[in-house]
């Protein structure tokens, strides 16, 4: 993902300036430099939160390998990192693990604290779960 706006957010002050300066002056040079400044902060950031991913995914293979000692473990882990909201369903359509082993990973993954719960299965409507520390880390905020 690779957005501007917070950039542009943050510098709301100088990046109205210098749309003004573009009709007012044609200052074009002033206005690409000021982009460019922001296209090389935001690529700073997504290198940086990319290197967070990378060292969350090994940390989880190794947390998650430990908790379950499943052999399923790694399947679990990447589906996690696809879809870091799913059901077990969703969980099923990607892996080769049969249901209820899903199910009890998911349980077992629940106690450990590495996803948590977002919507509790009622009637036809299945149960949502979140890895939220994948959303946090990409979204640099708290989830649930």
């Amino acid at each position: 993902m690779f957005y501007l706006s917070d950039y542009l957010e943050s510098n709301r002050k100088e990046y109205y300036s210098r749309l003004g300066a573009i009709s007012q002056t044609g200052d074009w040079t002033g206005w690409c430099a000021f982009f460019l400044r922001g296209v090389i902060a935001q690529a700073k950031q997504n290198s940086a939160t990319l290197h967070q991913v990378m060292a969350l995914y090994e940390n989880t293979k190794t947390r998650v390998c430990d908790i379950t000692k499943s052999p399923n473990s790694i399947q679990i882990i990447d589906a996690l990192f696809y879809r870091p909201i799913f059901t077990i369903s969703d969980v099923a359509l990607q892996t080769d693990i049969p249901t209820r082993t899903i199910q009890k990973l998911v349980k077992t993954l629940i106690a450990a604290n590495v996803i948590k719960t977002l919507r509790e299965a009622s009637g036809p409507k299945p149960a949502i779960f979140m890895f939220a520390e994948l959303l946090n880390t990409v979204e640099n905020r708290e989830f649930v």
